[in-house]
């Protein structure tokens, strides 16, 4: 993993090496053209010292010759010793220009003009003046080959010169352009490379810091921040994602925990309700029979005095009584069939028929496939007992009750209707307080039984009709 500080130190030593570049290729050009002006000063330097020994060589050969002085021809001698020094020094640098070949000629021509010279002092010592005439006279021509030579080198140095002036400027500028384009370049790499590596950092910071800001908010189910940076920031990321998925699986675990603790405490609550609707139900069948076993037990030996004498209808009467009598006693904390739920009305039917006589009239339209499912017990009673208490309370005749049961895809119906005054069905479901059970008892009872809303729905028309219906899901066959 690179560290971001490896990463400056980088680009710095990028930078600096392009730096370096750039200053080494500006020395190097200076250089080249300053030995090209020395080398063209040293050419200069030689070709005037050549030209200065020539001139004074001459220049003491002549005042020998006239005045035959001693001290003179040291002089000349000096000279011409300073001269051959001078041709050794010049034979050691190699030119490739004409200019050098020129040089070479004249180096040539002046170890030619000192041996004429040193001739010339010879018969002149020797008194030969034929022969010292004719070879100053030679001297003098060698020294004006040599002396135009000289100045032939000197106008090519000039033009050279120039032509380097221009080279050195032209170079110059060519060092300049590159230079400024390396400038350039280095500028523009280093902006690059610069917002490469501020984008590396900046832009992870700025997504760690706006998924904080989310999280703060308390928005835990955001993506992971990405980075690929293999640094710190990648490290620090990857971090940070494990802390936030750590969090939000411990906020959902105390969700589920809080929720299931709930539907706990709703079940508690239903089988609470649950609970006080079946001790309800065992208080109204307490306070409704007093105390079955022993009603149960006297009924019956009064079925068996009516039919030793003779009684047939009061033997009916209480053998319909023992029956319901017998019902309730089977517990009202268990689940019952639909049959046994339907006989229990008819045996209350028979009872009632003996009070009301043709007043009240029921009908029984029942699908006997339905029969073994499962519902609470005390479910029809009640409704019925409904019918009859606010139904026909003010009716004298032509009292109707229908019991209805029908099966239908997934559910199975119970419909107790009856053609009495009508209800009003908002008070009937919410408010209802009367004696018996109640309309809202069996709703709640049947709703925690089967764990579902809408079972119970009211239909009325004031002084035409009462419609209840219960929607009930098979759920259990017994």
């Amino acid at each position: 993993m690179k560290s971001i500080k490896a990463k400056m130190q980088l680009i710095i030593f990028l930078n600096i090496l392009l730096v370096t570049i750039i200053s080494s290729l500006y020395i190097i050009t200076l250089k080249k053209n300053e030995q090209r002006l020395v080398l063209m000063n040293e050419k200069s330097r030689h070709i005037i010292s050549i030209e200065e020994k020539i001139h004074n060589t001459d220049y003491y050969l002549q005042k020998y010759i006239k005045n035959k002085n001693s001290s003179d021809i040291n002089y000349m001698m000096i000279n011409i010793d300073e001269l051959t020094t001078l041709i050794k020094e010049q034979d050691s640098i190699l030119f490739p220009r004409r200019s050098d070949l020129l040089i070479n000629n004249i180096q040539e021509i002046s170890k030619n003009y000192i041996q004429q010279v040193d001739q010339v002092i010879y018969y002149k010592r020797l008194q030969n003046l034929e022969k010292y005439e004719e070879l100053y006279a030679d001297t003098l021509i060698v020294k004006s080959y040599i002396i135009n030579y000289i100045d032939e080198v000197k106008t090519l140095l000039l033009e050279e010169n120039s032509e380097n002036n221009g080279v050195f400027i032209d170079k110059n500028r060519i060092v300049q352009y590159n230079s400024a384009v390396m400038i350039i370049m280095i500028i523009c790499m280093s902006l690059y490379l610069g917002r490469i590596t501020t984008a590396n950092i900046i832009k992870p910071i700025l997504a760690l810091s706006k998924s904080a800001s989310k999280i703060t908010k308390g928005h835990f189910d955001i993506q992971d921040v990405k980075v690929y940076t293999d640094d710190e920031l990648e490290l620090l990321s990857n971090t940070f994602n494990k802390m936030k998925n750590s969090i939000r699986i411990y906020i959902d675990e105390l969700h589920e925990q809080a929720n299931n603790e709930l539907l706990l405490r709703e079940k508690e609550i239903e089988n609470l309700k649950m609970k006080n609707s079946l001790d309800n139900a065992k208080l109204y069948a307490l306070q409704s029979q007093i105390n079955p076993h022993f009603l149960y037990n006297t009924i019956n030996a009064g079925v068996q005095m009516a039919m030793i004498e003779g009684a047939d209808n009061t033997s009916d009467f209480l053998e319909h009584m023992a029956r319901m009598f017998r019902y309730n006693l089977k517990g009202l904390d268990k689940p019952t069939k639909v049959i046994d739920e339907i006989n229990n009305i008819r045996n209350y039917y028979k009872l009632l028929k003996v009070r009301y006589r043709d007043l009240i009239e029921f009908e029984f339209m029942v699908d006997e496939t339905i029969n073994n499912y499962t519902i609470p017990p005390l479910t029809l009673q009640p409704l019925v007992e409904n019918s009859i208490i606010h139904g026909f309370k003010s009716k004298n005749t032509g009292g109707k009750i229908r019991i209805i049961t029908y099966d239908e895809m997934d559910f199975f119906y119970l419909i107790v209707w009856d053609n009495g005054v009508g209800i009003d069905t908002k008070i009937t479901i919410k408010d209802n307080k009367s004696n018996s059970v109640g309309l809202n008892n069996v709703m709640e009872r049947l709703e925690i039984f089967y764990d579902q809303k809408d079972i119970m729905t009211i239909e009325s028309k004031l002084n035409e009709y009462t419609k209840i219906t219960l929607k009930l899901p098979k759920k259990v066959i017994i």
